[in-house]
């Protein structure tokens, strides 16, 4: 018997859905693209327990007829495309006709519809793939796709999904992207028999930039920029509003939402010229160009592009965004050779004749067992014999028998924090503190995921919270060493920390709490706390960071002089 056989058509259309059906989210997310493929003007989203009992998408575009209809579910079906030449140039959101076959393929599908010039429209009935009838119906113009029961016949797929509640704020948080892509229609989304979300088309991208990041719509900064083949679109929050990660940074290519390395990184570049490393801004940036200089084919799903010209690309968004945050620096104007010559990074270097410094000993190894004491025979702290100030808001400066100590104070209590929240946690859990007025906050989809698969960690560390809606919580209780910084803190803690391996896990979460609650670059110590600071950082031992980073630096007397020309 050969080994090689042809599978059943039944057998290839169940492994082709689960390629483009993933879950809930990417039926909505294919059923949106083909509406506004149709030209819809208006689009109503309507789901029941996240997806799997009910999908329905309306649209008022321009319909199909019965001939249209009779095919539109087998697979390769498509309106969009009719020689190879046509994948060179795609203009549409969708062209594989791979879509309506896949949902097809994993539930009952129903499909209702009514060309403009028509009187009558006509409804089609799939079940798992099989086509059950097509008959002439009733209808408004345009048209209605009802998904139900899905993954039921793959019960496999089905186990690998979330909970409700996180495949429902995937759902919620695809309709919003999607609404981003398309901001001159209008959305409206109801989850279980209630209205969620509804976007018009006068709020435009700024106005949902804005629901997206909860931040004040008067406040986002919004240009765009035209060098002839791309035009950009963005819309930016200034440095006084900014995030921990990435979450709220929004691609758009040809109205297409997307991820893309190369757009994110030329959009941190331009980005760095007003946020400092780990803080970010919100902000949707959209990539118009001529079809032909960008490849959508690339990605099953659609999500990912590859541009003819890279380069051009990157300088282009990265210009545009420095531009946005850095009004100064004029956009398309620099000479190729100017561009050469700007550097990626700007880091601060010791030349050959600066002063060496005693750095003290890091231990991080290869394993990043990050955290590390001083023994007996490396400690370096004496009592100090004279404060003498404080340096750039940021170091505390002490005359000691051996020279100079430069103590970085927020590293200090950092660590100093990070073995205090350690081992209330070990012990009891930290002590809460209740909130006079429970906080509502919406979280990403994955956000909430995390929520949900480390709540008796997040519970022991002292944060309560309850049900608010698809995507928020109600936030009762935060850490009381945290305070008012105990709500961003959380999302911090599920958008970095809670992302680490299982191992790392804790210290990443212990660390960022105890980022969040020490004292600030800027905000100074008085001397009795300075001192107090450093007689706990010598009685422990400890001479790093919860990230690793040195806590002080050394200059001896010996070093100074030599410097100085007093001693050679």
């Amino acid at each position: 018997m050969p080994k090689i056989q042809i599978l059943p058509e039944e057998v290839a259309r169940k492994i082709a859905a689960g390629e483009v059906i993933e879950r809930p989210a990417s039926v909505v997310k294919e059923l949106i693209e083909n509406a506004l493929d149709a030209q819809a003007s208006k689009i109503e989203v309507q789901i029941e327990r996240g997806g799997l009992s009910l999908i329905q998408v309306r649209d008022d575009g321009c319909g199909l007829g019965p001939e249209d209809l009779e095919v539109c579910y087998l697979p390769h079906a498509t309106s969009k495309i009719r020689s190879v030449s046509d994948l060179m140039s795609i203009k549409t959101l969708g062209f594989r006709g791979e879509a309506l076959a896949s949902i097809a393929a994993v539930s009952r599908l129903t499909i209702i519809s009514r060309p403009k010039e028509s009187l009558w429209g006509a409804k089609l009935e799939v079940v798992f793939g099989k086509l059950k009838g097509l008959w002439e119906a009733g209808a408004p113009k345009g048209t209605l796709v009802r998904v139900e029961d899905l993954f039921v016949n793959v019960p496999a797929r089905r186990a690998f999904l979330k909970s409700v509640r996180v495949e429902t704020a995937r759902v919620v948080e695809m309709v919003k992207l999607l609404a981003l892509g398309a901001s001159q229609v209008n959305f409206s989304l109801l989850v279980d028999g209630r209205k969620h979300f509804v976007y018009q088309a006068a709020q435009g991208r700024r106005g949902l930039l804005a629901i997206l990041s909860q931040l004040p719509e008067k406040e986002l900064l919004e240009e765009c920029f035209d060098s002839g083949l791309y035009q950009i679109e963005l819309v930016i929050s200034p440095p006084a509003f900014k995030f921990s990660g990435t979450r709220h940074i929004y691609f758009l290519v040809n109205g297409r939402v997307v991820r893309d390395r190369l757009l994110m990184s030329a959009f941190l570049q331009g980005a760095s010229v007003a946020f400092p490393k780990g803080q970010y801004p919100a902000a949707v940036l959209a990539l118009n160009l001529p079809p032909e200089l960008v490849d959508v084919n690339v990605h099953p799903a659609k999500w990912e592009v590859r541009f003819r010209e890279e380069k051009e690309v990157f300088t282009l968004v990265r210009r545009a965004v420095e531009h946005s945050l850095r009004p100064k620096v004029s956009i398309f104007s620099r000479t190729e050779e100017q561009e050469e010559d700007l550097p990626l990074a700007s880091s601060p270097s010791l030349s050959e004749s600066s002063p060496s410094f005693e750095e003290a000993p890091d231990l991080r190894d290869t394993s990043s067992a990050f955290l590390g004491k001083v023994s007996e025979t490396q400690a370096i702290y004496r009592p100090p014999s004279r404060p003498i100030g404080v340096l750039a808001q940021k170091y505390l400066l002490y005359e000691t028998p051996q020279g100079l100590l430069i103590l970085d104070f927020h590293a200090a209590h950092e660590r100093l924090l990070y073995e205090k929240i350690k081992a209330a946690y070990e012990a009891e859990g930290l002590p809460k503190q209740h909130l006079l007025f429970p906080q509502v906050m919406t979280l990403s989809a994955k956000a909430l995921e995390r929520l949900e698969n480390h709540k008796v960690i997040l519970e022991r560390l002292g944060y309560r919270f309850e049900p608010a809606g698809p995507q928020e919580i109600r936030l009762l209780s935060v850490p009381s060493i945290l305070g008012e910084e105990g709500p961003p803190a959380l999302l911090e803690i599920l958008e970095k920390a809670l992302a680490s391996p299982p191992g790392e896990i804790l210290k990443e979460v212990f660390a960022s709490m105890a980022c969040r609650a020490a004292i600030k670059a800027g905000q100074e110590p008085t001397l009795k706390e300075a001192e107090e600071l450093l007689k706990e950082i010598e009685g422990q031992g400890l001479f790093t960071c919860p990230h690793g980073r040195p806590i002080f630096w050394k200059i001896d007397y010996h070093e100074i002089e030599k410097r100085l020309g007093r001693k050679t």
